[in-house]
């Protein structure tokens, strides 16, 4: 059978906590009975097989795509090798569309097939300029020109330069039909596997998102990201502080992910136990000044309930004069 939409997981072992919590989510929230596919190494499939309670159907991630690394480069080969699975499970037959989903996610709410497919034969596309991460004072000197770098290769490498870069971190919602056309018309006229495009940028959404884009194969109904992504330990740590709870951002959000680079504490949203000055990304400085704004707020916060509960007691003390008068 071949589905119109599914999701598929590519995870191993190391991640299976994490993943069980996906699940969990997956199973409470899914209301059009989505089908997920997990794919793992070969040795990993007797961890996963508790997986299938969930109404998961488990892959061997060979089964997928032989043509893989072996060896450690820039990237570890299994980073490397979950973007190659990830463009190449179109080639299974399994699914027309599939949105590839990580084990560090979590669902939110209940989701439908509607929110992820435009019609029964269109995704829609997750694309955006990214501008809020462009201005992030931290994220644009650590990341945001290398990432650029890269993105650049494979610009070149399509011929395509489009004024405006529209792509997406993750959670994309591929079409097969893109991915078919990106094969056959980019990859196969020059001798390309997933490999060699992997290994030229070790990006495969931004691969999709301008192969899209340049050829227009499938229409193109662009949407916003489906799941919230905290791509820096400080929006995770401001989200909090600033009271917002899994609800609010429930009523933007299909899912969240918060980077298991840094979420080795519980996992759960609201746990901030495992940052510390040294790992959190904030200077020093940073936090020494947030925490003397804030003693000079709630001092003044105290002022001013002071004069209110004063202003309070006086007027009670004028009412009961007047009415002994």
């Amino acid at each position: 059978m071949v589905y119109d939409f599914v999701f598929f997981l590519k995870t191993y072992r190391k991640d299976y906590d994490r993943a069980v919590r996906l699940l969990k989510t997956y199973k409470e929230y899914n209301m059009d009975h989505i089908p997920l596919f997990l794919a793992c190494p070969e040795e990993d499939l007797e961890v996963f097989l508790d997986a299938k309670s969930y109404g998961v159907t488990l892959l061997n991630e060979h089964d997928i795509c032989s043509e893989v690394f072996t060896e450690e480069m820039q990237w570890s080969a299994g980073y490397l090798n979950q973007e190659i699975y990830k463009l190449s499970f179109w080639e299974m037959g399994k699914a027309r569309n599939y949105m590839c989903i990580d084990s560090d996610a979590v669902f939110l709410r209940p989701f439908y097939k509607k929110d992820f497919m435009y019609d029964d034969a269109t995704p829609y596309t997750i694309l955006l300029e990214d501008n809020d991460l462009r201005a992030d004072l931290y994220y644009n000197r650590q990341y945001w020109n290398g990432r650029m770098a890269w993105i650049e290769k494979i610009e070149e490498a399509m011929d395509f330069h489009p004024y405006k870069l529209l792509t997406c971190h993750g959670f994309q919602i591929f079409s097969g039909k893109v991915l078919e056309s990106l094969k056959k018309e980019f990859m196969e006229p020059r001798g390309y596997q997933y490999k060699d495009l992997i290994g030229m940028a070790p990006y495969e959404f931004t691969w999709y998102n301008l192969w899209l884009q340049k050829t227009e194969c499938i229409p193109l109904h662009i949407c916003e990201p489906l799941f919230k992504t905290f791509h820096l330990k400080q929006h995770h740590i401001f989200s909090v502080l600033q009271g917002m709870e899994i609800t609010d951002w429930a009523r933007g959000y299909v899912g969240m992910v918060l980077n298991s680079n840094y979420n080795v504490g519980s996992g759960e949203y609201e746990d901030l136990s495992v940052y510390n000055v040294q790992n959190a990304d904030l200077s020093d400085t940073m936090i020494v000044r947030n925490y003397r704004f804030y003693r000079r707020m709630m001092r003044g916060r105290t002022k001013r309930r002071v004069k209110r509960i004063l202003a309070y007691v006086k007027g009670r003390l004028n009412q009961r004069n007047c009415s002994c008068i």
